[in-house]
């Protein structure tokens, strides 16, 4: 079963025995179905927080799709091999350290997330 239809069932359970006389006894005489009635509450809030852990992986995995996007179009090629030939062009160019070494990080930053933008 999904988080979210656990959630929903849990959301319907607990509906169902707010309108009951097992819960008015719950409330009035705290008898045994106040583990229960715990257990759904902690589900519904687990199911409530794994929902938004989803959204915001969604919304990082799209910042890190444009952001990966402008570093591509910045380097100039996304290929694996043309990646790493330019790497190696880039070792090999006359220029100061700091203007290979932020080239070479930005090529390993795209060489790293090459699958994870493919899917």
């Amino acid at each position: 079963m999904a988080l979210k239809e656990i959630a929903e069932a849990a959301s319907a359970l607990d509906g169902y025995l707010r309108g009951t006389t097992e819960y008015t006894n719950y409330v009035v005489s705290m008898k045994p179905i106040a583990p229960i009635y715990a257990a759904i509450k902690a589900l519904t809030e687990a199911a409530e927080q794994l929902t938004s852990a989803d959204q915001r992986i969604a919304e990082l995995e799209k910042e890190r799709g444009l952001l990966r996007s402008a570093l591509a179009k910045i380097i100039g090629v996304d290929g694996r091999e043309e990646l790493e030939a330019l790497e190696a062009v880039m070792r090999l160019m006359p220029a100061p350290a700091e203007d290979k070494a932020a080239s070479v990080d930005a090529i390993h930053a795209l060489l790293a997330t090459l699958e994870a933008s493919k899917s």
